[in-house]
């Protein structure tokens, strides 16, 4: 739920806790050098609109694959699934840290 991935402005219309997921579908009809093209691009900020590139938000979907896919979450490798579920549950979590208490 961020704009940047590794230090690159993906999502233009990302804000952080907006209750959203950004996902970036990459066509299998994107030829290998387009996709080089659109990684330089995209340091720039001028990878989208492309034909063979979409970028939407949701909260809650479900994903299919034809074939197993590695799953990442925050740069992890979490495992390997032909399908993912997402479900984005705003604000569910807030972490206090208390200060020295002696």
């Amino acid at each position: 739920n961020v704009a940047f991935f590794k230090g690159v402005r993906v999502f233009a219309q990302s804000h952080p806790n907006d209750g959203k997921v950004e996902v970036l579908t990459v066509s299998r009809e994107m030829k290998f050098r387009q996709r080089l093209l659109a990684a330089v691009k995209a340091r720039k900020g001028s990878h989208l609109p492309h034909p063979h590139l979409s970028s939407r938000q949701l909260t809650n979907d479900r994903f299919h694959f034809s074939r197993p896919l590695p799953i990442f979450v925050d740069g992890k490798k979490v495992g390997i699934s032909k399908e993912l579920r997402i479900s984005v549950v705003a604000d569910a979590i807030n972490i206090y840290i208390p200060g020295d208490h002696k």
